[in-house]
């Protein structure tokens, strides 16, 4: 019965098909939250994080470890936590990016991975989203052989703290290969993230497509003065 509620949960709420949950795989536990002992065992939703399983001899990736798994109350999703609590981290659906792949999507939430990779076939995996830079920045490391990056972060253009967030991940990742997704600006209804996007039965393929390389505070700088000299030029 419980089982039938976090999948119910998952594909009438969430979009997603039994197929893409297995692929990434999800599962589904009831766990006591670790911080609060009186608190009674809740049905939960898990997710595991995998980082690559590295060659004794070679030094070289063979194979994809679990590393640590989020496990999100089903009735509670704020109250997720990862376990165990320390560790390497791991990213959300690496184990599913296929093997020489140059180009990946890169989300805050783990329904917006599964969501790109169902609707558009890309290799997509989510951070986990703990809040802390040396956390995010570990993780980030696992993204250097990529020549690509789509950076998928919840919209909000009215939040400076989440553009900031998004700013910095990107030079982070690195700025020549970071692409800053946003959505659609011909749509009645705005998608707050890819999630929101696949219920609202949007073209993800579309959203991506019109992602923009995020742009180097110098560059920018470079830019307005070279437009604040054309524009000097053609007034005199």
């Amino acid at each position: 019965r419980e089982a039938k509620r976090v999948l119910e949960y998952l594909m009438k709420g969430r979009g997603l098909s039994k197929r893409t949950l297995r692929k990434y795989g999800v599962g589904r536990a009831t766990k006591q939250h670790p911080l609060d002992k009186t608190s009674q065992p809740s049905e939960s939703i898990t997710f595991p994080c995998f980082k690559p399983a590295l060659n004794e001899n070679s030094n070289t990736r063979t194979n994809y470890v679990i590393s640590r798994i989020k496990v999100q109350p089903l009735e509670q999703h704020a109250h997720w936590y990862i376990d165990p609590p320390d560790g390497p981290l791991g990213l959300f659906g690496y184990h599913t990016i296929p093997s020489g792949s140059k180009e990946i999507v890169v989300t805050q939430d783990e329904y917006d991975a599964m969501s790109v990779n169902q609707a558009t076939g890309r290799a997509a995996v989510s951070l986990p989203n703990t809040g802390t830079k040396e956390d995010t920045e570990q993780c980030l490391q696992l993204l250097k052989p990529f020549d690509k990056i789509y950076l998928w972060i919840d919209h909000n253009n009215n939040d400076p703290a989440q553009q900031e967030k998004q700013k910095g991940m990107a030079q982070m990742i690195g700025i020549y290969k970071c692409f800053l997704v946003k959505p659609l600006k011909n749509t009645r209804i705005m998608p707050n993230d890819a999630n929101d996007a696949l219920l609202l039965n949007q073209d993800l393929n579309e959203i991506l497509n019109g992602a923009e390389i995020s742009e180097h505070p110098k560059l920018a700088t470079m830019k307005n003065y070279r437009d604040e000299i054309i524009g000097s030029v053609y007034n005199h």
